[in-house]
């Protein structure tokens, strides 16, 4: 076939149930693959999916040996083989996403932002209220569906097919002092969903240098709150439970 996924499974069906230890040595492709690979042999069956992983464009051969033997003792008399081309790699968008991610202040203010075979990227920065987030749960979901009204960034991805390219963003203009709670909105035109719309990566961000370690016991709750850089204790720090 042609424009074959390189990230699909390569996939053999015999007659009859085979036996692994003797397809082991009798099933090649070519060129190899570039990570090596051994084919499973610990089982048997009439069907069997080997997952390597494949360069995009590029032409491959499976070839099955003569020799092969099944369950019941009979041997494939004639060897046979079948070939393919690999089309490109699948659109890749690599970007924070979940409903809280710690993000330590120490770090650098740019956010990396990873991407492969598409055209552009589309990211949206909002600076959040704390105080709401923390004494509103729902709201902090909401936040995760909701379109933002914040900073936009658009990047242009290069020409180049296969590459994995990678932007950085600059966290800085949205961050007082160097802290604060980010929403962070991604999406490549590529990349849909069921109903055809882009795909959004949503991740809440908290900017900080404060780490929290919570001992939770059935007469109440101990908390110790320690800067992230050093681990050394915050005295006197506020801290405030909410019911979820």
């Amino acid at each position: 076939g042609i424009n074959a996924n390189p990230e699909s499974s390569i996939n053999i069906q015999f007659a009859t149930e085979v036996n692994g230890k003797s397809l082991t040595d009798k099933v090649h492709i070519s060129p190899a693959p570039p990570d090596g690979w051994k084919p499973a042999e610990s089982w048997s069956s009439q069907y069997w999916y080997y997952s390597p992983r494949l360069k995009p464009q590029t032409a491959y051969t499976v070839t099955v040996d003569a020799g092969v033997e099944d369950v019941h003792g009979q041997k494939l008399e004639t060897g046979t083989s079948f070939s393919f081309t690999t089309g490109d790699l699948s659109p890749t968008l690599d970007t924070p996403w979940s409903s809280s991610e710690l993000y330590p202040a120490a770090n650098p203010t740019t956010l990396p932002i990873r991407f492969r075979n598409v055209s552009s990227v589309s990211v949206e920065i909002e600076r959040l209220n704390p105080t709401e987030l923390v004494t509103d749960a729902l709201q902090w979901r909401n936040r995760m569906g909701t379109e933002g009204n914040g900073r936009r960034v658009q990047i242009a991805a290069t020409q180049q097919r296969n590459v994995l390219q990678r932007a950085m963003v600059d966290l800085a203009p949205d961050l007082v002092g160097g802290y604060g709670i980010l929403r962070l909105t991604a999406a490549v035109p590529e990349i849909r969903t069921y109903d055809n719309r882009e795909q959004e990566r949503v991740a809440i961000l908290q900017v900080t240098n404060l780490g929290a370690n919570v001992k939770l016991t059935p007469d109440g709750a101990t908390v110790w709150v320690t800067q992230l850089d050093t681990g050394a204790s915050v005295p006197d720090a506020n801290v405030l439970i909410s019911r979820t």
